[in-house]
C-alpha cells in the first residue's frame, strides 16, 4: 500500500516535541511518503531528525494547517496513493494506532479519531485519513487548490467542516474511533451548560470532545489527549490532576508532556 502522510508541525523554539516525535514514529515507515510542514524554523537536531523519516518544508506560519497540506497535495497527488493520511503535533497518542484504526468500520471512505457536531459534523482535522475511495475522488483533489488564507473560524469553517461535508454528501461514509457513552454525553452536555460555551438547548454532542471529554483518555476509550485541552482546560477539568494521573497511567506516552507545555506556555499567553 502506498501512503502518503502530512504532518503540520509549530513549535515556538523549533523543536519537534517527543509525543510528536513517537506519532511520526508511528506513521513512518516503508511505502510512505512523510513530509512535514513546519511554521518556525527547525532547529538543525530537529530538522535532521525529520529528515532522517521524510521531506521537511518550512513555511510562513499562516493559514493553520490547511495550507501546508495544501503545499503536500500540491507535490504528491492524492490519487497516486492508497491512503493519506494529514495530521499535526497537537494531541498525545496514547494507543498505538493500529489499535485505534481496529475501531473503524472498514467500509468507511475516511475516518479520524473524533468527531465534532459544532456547526456541522465533521472529522477532527488533527488527524484525517482518507482511504482510496476518497484520494481516486475527483472532488477531493479540486478541493485543495481553492483553500485560502482566512482567519482561523473560516479556515475551520471552509476546510475541516467543509470537507467532510463535501465528502459525506458525495456518498462517502466516515467513522471515528471515539463514539461518546450514554454517560459521557450527559456529562459533556452539563458541562456544556454549566460553562457556558454552548446553547442549552442544543442538540446533545455539539461540542468539541477532545475539550469537554478530556478526562475520557483516563479509562482509554478517548485514546488520545489534545494539548490545548491540558493547557487551557475551557471546562474546568482540573489540568493539574488530569495531567498528573494521566502520566501515571500513561508513562511512555506522556513523557516529555509536562515540560513542553512549561516551556511553550509564553508564547499561549
Amino acid at each position: 500500500m502506498k501512503r502518503l502522510v502530512s504532518v503540520a508541525l509549530y513549535d515556538p523554539d523549533g523543536m519537534v516535541a517527543p509525543f510528536a516525535r513517537r506519532t511520526i514514529d508511528e506513521l513512518a515507515g516503508p511505502g510512505t511518503t512523510l513530509v512535514a510542514t513546519a511554521t518556525h524554523p527547525l532547529t538543525p537536531e530537529a530538522a535532521g531528525w525529520v529528515r532522517e523519516r521524510g521531506q521537511l518544508i518550512e513555511r510562513e506560519n499562516v493559514g493553520l494547517d490547511m495550507l501546508g497540506h495544501q503545499l503536500v497535495l500540491g507535490e504528491h497527488p492524492a490519487h497516486e496513493f492508497d491512503e493519506v493520511i494529514l495530521t499535526n503535533d497537537t494531541f498525545v497518542l496514547l494507543r498505538p494506532l493500529a489499535r485505534i484504526e481496529d475501531r473503524i468500520d472498514p467500509a468507511a471512505a475516511f475516518w479520524g479519531i473524533t468527531a465534532s457536531r459544532e456547526i456541522a459534523p465533521h472529522v477532527q482535522s488533527y488527524f484525517l485519513c482518507f482511504r482510496g475511495a476518497v484520494t481516486r475522488d475527483p472532488l477531493f483533489a479540486e478541493h485543495w487548490p481553492a483553500v485560502k488564507l482566512a482567519d482561523r473560524r473560516q479556515t475551520i469553517v471552509d476546510n475541516e467542516i467543509g470537507l467532510s461535508r463535501t465528502l459525506t454528501r458525495a456518498g462517502h461514509r466516515f467513522d471515528v474511533a471515539f463514539h461518546p457513552n450514554a454517560a459521557e454525553l450527559t456529562r459533556a452536555q452539563l458541562r456544556g451548560w454549566r460553562h457556558g460555551r454552548h446553547n442549552p438547548r442544543a442538540v446533545v454532542g455539539q461540542w468539541n470532545p477532545t475539550m469537554v471529554l478530556a478526562d475520557a483518555a483516563l479509562n482509554g476509550h478517548l485514546p488520545v489527549v489534545k494539548i490545548s485541552a491540558l493547557r487551557f482546560d475551557p471546562f474546568q477539568l482540573g489540568t493539574p490532576a488530569l495531567l498528573s494521573e494521566l502520566e501515571r497511567r500513561y508513562p511512555e506516552p506522556m513523557e516529555g508532556v509536562r515540560a513542553y507545555l512549561e516551556r511553550t506556555a509564553r508564547a499561549y499567553g
